[in-house]
């Protein structure tokens, strides 16, 4: 990098924000770097649902097999995937937005209570709370990734997704 000149340099970094915004729908749905607008989050939240769906199917069929005390491991084995790709829409929205730091922690919080959620046994009092919880975790962080206008032009996080 220290044979480049200044504009072989800006070139490259670029190439490295365009790059950021022209992703595939895989890497949309699991990269942490860039940001993404409202009408983008709301439609790839909608498409993790069909994917849980799709990963709820060998998780019923599983859970025939297996004994009912395995069936919360199971349920996190299979979506964990479906929570990191809420997390990782859901951090590229705050970044949109032009928030990072105490609000990622509450993002990583409120995935990591999602689990939990998902783990504990159906109809029990766990449940209950955790369902109480992640709602009340869950709210502020759906108001500002559904409600809450990104940074106009770029920000540290990369380039404005409506330019």
């Amino acid at each position: 990098m220290e044979d480049l000149d200044i504009e072989e340099v800006f070139v490259l970094e670029n190439d490295v924000i365009q790059n950021q915004w022209n992703m595939n729908l895989f890497e949309q749905l699991t990269s942490l770097e860039g940001r993404i607008n409202r009408l983008r989050y709301i439609l790839l939240t909608l498409l993790s649902f069909p994917i849980a769906i799709l990963l709820f199917i060998p998780n019923l069929i599983i859970s025939i097999i297996i004994p009912e005390i395995l069936w919360p491991i199971l349920d996190m084995i299979f979506y964990s995937p479906v929570v990191y790709i809420l997390y990782s829409i859901t951090i590229k929205r705050l970044y949109d937005t032009g928030r990072s730091g105490g609000w990622i922690l509450y993002a990583q919080i409120y995935s990591v209570l999602l689990l939990l959620y998902l783990m504990s046994p159906i109809g029990s009092d766990i449940e209950f709370l955790l369902d109480v919880v992640t709602t009340i975790f869950g709210f502020p962080l759906g108001i500002v990734c559904l409600f809450f206008k990104g940074d106009i032009g770029d920000n540290e996080h990369g380039p404005d997704p409506l330019a």
